[in-house]
């Protein structure tokens, strides 16, 4: 009798380690699943702007190239002529409404608010533009940088 208390819960022991390691393995499986569907993030830097992007290293460069010329029109205009020491400007520019809502949640708390496609955040240790990349202002020129260029 003794051998088969001794064996069942050998039997039990072996069922829950295996349902144990099913359940492991599924684990493992739907994490590595979730990281590939992970949108990946870029970062680039020109002199003057860092951009961290989900959107691809062709529409960072595309931000970057957008913002160094406004800056430098901007510049120009106020006739500025020397290079600054000025910090470089962080842009989180998101793909999609999707990315742009999980970077500022607060703009969808209230049902019926207007909700943001650009904001400039100026601060002591740096400055930050967040953007949405999928929308425009106008649709004909698909200019997407208008709302934060004010």
């Amino acid at each position: 009798m003794t051998s088969g208390v001794r064996f069942s819960t050998w039997l039990v022991s072996r069922r829950s380690l295996g349902r144990r390691l099913f359940a492991f393995l599924t684990i493992l499986t739907l994490n590595v699943a979730f990281a590939a569907s992970k949108p990946t993030w870029i970062e680039l830097r020109s002199p003057n702007f860092i951009v961290v992007t989900n959107a691809g290293e062709g529409q960072a460069r595309q931000v970057v190239h957008q913002f160094e010329m406004i800056r430098a029109v901007f510049r120009a205009y106020f006739g500025k002529k020397d290079e600054s020491a000025e910090q470089p400007v962080v842009i989180l520019a998101a793909k999609d409404e999707n990315t742009f809502r999980a970077l500022l949640p607060e703009f969808w708390e209230q049902k019926g608010a207007s909700h943001p496609v650009g904001m400039y955040v100026g601060g002591t240790d740096a400055n930050y533009i967040v953007l949405r990349l999928d929308v425009s202002l106008n649709q004909e020129t698909y200019e997407p940088f208008e709302p934060v260029y004010h």
